[in-house]
């Protein structure tokens, strides 16, 4: 009975501190790793901890992982893993956000994406850029950069597109919250670029950015509410609206890569 009470508060101690964080999950999990080297000295109950411990650990990250405060919009009052606090450098990126082009609108064709068809829509954008193609999102996660994910941005690549991402939602004291494994699909997505024979190339951006926006040369342009880099988790309200425009995805390119300027040049 002490065994079971053992491991149902190991696993209860690791599976909910997730709910503060991804860090502080890893923190009481190397905490109970620790204690059950240091304190167990029968090899089968050592083998049960560390098996609990993974479990716990891993169930969190399936039950919060699209939870973390980093996605929550507006109430990020507090710094988490890999938090940036924006220096002030003089770019309004709202006034740029707010500029377009003139062009002459006319909709050739519109309807909207619901739910989880916004990772199908997203896919077969990508499968079928070939000029450019830009995602704006508030927030990059591993689950979604996955290597699926990384197969069709390399696949885009190939094809001689050029990507532009844009991501960095803040709170309002300026940070940008996220987390170690989001860092590192940043980092595979621009790993990317090592291969430039004959590709296309990759531009990422971390600024204040609240957009979500989907946009290719090809004439597809997708306003609306579903962040397309953070989340697999589709149990909030998602629409989005899909306008088959060239001179609007055209003047919305336009507009990103001034937001872009520094990367490009």
């Amino acid at each position: 009975m002490e065994i079971i009470i053992y491991q149902t508060i190991i696993f209860l101690s690791i599976f909910f501190s997730r709910i503060a964080g991804e860090s502080v999950a890893i923190i009481f999990a190397l905490g109970w790793a620790i204690f059950t080297i240091v304190m167990v000295f029968s090899a089968p109950l050592l083998v049960l901890q560390f098996i609990t411990i993974t479990i716990a650990f891993n169930a969190a990250d399936k039950v919060f992982g699209n939870f973390a405060p980093s996605d929550v919009e507006g109430k990020n009052d507090y710094p988490a893993a890999g938090a940036n606090r924006f220096a002030g450098n003089g770019v309004d990126y709202g006034k740029i956000s707010a500029s377009r082009p003139a062009f002459n609108y006319h909709v050739s064709e519109n309807r909207e994406i619901l739910g989880a068809s916004h990772r199908e829509f997203l896919c077969n954008t990508i499968k079928n850029a070939e000029g450019e193609l830009v995602i704006l999102t508030g927030w990059i996660s591993h689950k979604v950069v996955d290597e699926s994910f990384l197969q069709l941005i390399d696949g885009a690549l190939s094809h001689g597109c050029t990507v532009y991402i844009g991501y960095g939602f803040v709170d309002r004291n300026g940070r940008h919250t996220s987390t170690w494994r989001s860092e590192k699909a940043v980092g595979q997505l621009l790993d990317l670029n090592l291969d430039n024979r004959g590709r296309g190339k990759i531009y990422l951006k971390m600024y204040p950015n609240h957009e979500k926006l989907l946009v290719s040369s090809e004439g597809v342009c997708v306003f609306g509410s579903f962040n397309w880099l953070s989340t697999t988790n589709y149990k909030n309200s998602e629409r989005s609206i899909v306008i088959e425009n060239e001179d609007l995805a055209r003047s919305e390119i336009i507009r990103v890569k001034k937001i872009f300027e520094s990367e490009i040049a």
